[in-house]
């Protein structure tokens, strides 16, 4: 596959998703015989997006995050409490959820500041998604290799809350009005 780009760098016409959006050529060809499109334009297609992550965006994904946590922990509670408690799992799957639960409120906060500090609202949501996720298959599944994932979901959270301390603050510190006399 050939694709043309403009002047600019972006490709003219039809997009697909095998669309590349390399820095430094004007072509650029994938096909049975080149297959590797190298770190740099991969990381290229990956950060070029045509919606982009805004504070909404990731408000709205803090929200879904949200809602799943609470649906997790009801369909735990209700609909696999017998399994979960015939595999001696209710704990984990209740650690599971109290981690997501509590921690999407800290997403919630970050999606607030995602202009100036996006790097904590990813590390956050990565270790939602590997701690708690990996918690979650290791009930439904059995397979208690995931338990091995679980920690590097638990270090993700760390670092997200470590970056909110080691991050400059760029937002204002007093954001309420001001009192005029």
């Amino acid at each position: 596959m050939v694709m043309d780009t403009s002047a600019s760098g972006q490709p003219e016409g039809r997009q697909t998703k095998a669309s590349v959006y390399p820095t430094n050529t004007t072509t650029l060809e994938i096909g049975p015989g080149n297959r590797s499109i190298g770190l740099r334009a991969a990381l290229n297609a990956a950060t070029d997006s045509t919606m982009p992550m805004t504070p909404q965006s990731a408000l709205r994904l803090a929200a879904l995050i949200g809602a799943s946590a609470v649906a997790l922990g009801a369909f735990g509670a209700h609909a696999l409490q017998d399994h979960l408690l015939l595999s001696n799992r209710l704990s984990t799957w209740e650690t599971a959820t109290v981690y997501h639960l509590t921690h999407t409120l800290l997403l919630l906060f970050l999606a607030q500041q995602f202009d100036a500090r996006p790097l904590p609202y990813f590390l956050c949501l990565g270790g939602i998604l590997v701690f708690s996720g990996s918690l979650y298959l290791l009930c439904l599944s059995g397979w208690t290799l995931l338990g091995a994932i679980t920690p590097i979901g638990g270090l993700l959270l760390i670092a997200a809350w470590l970056s909110l301390l080691f991050s400059k603050q760029t937002t204002p510190t007093n954001t309420f009005p001001q009192k005029t006399r």
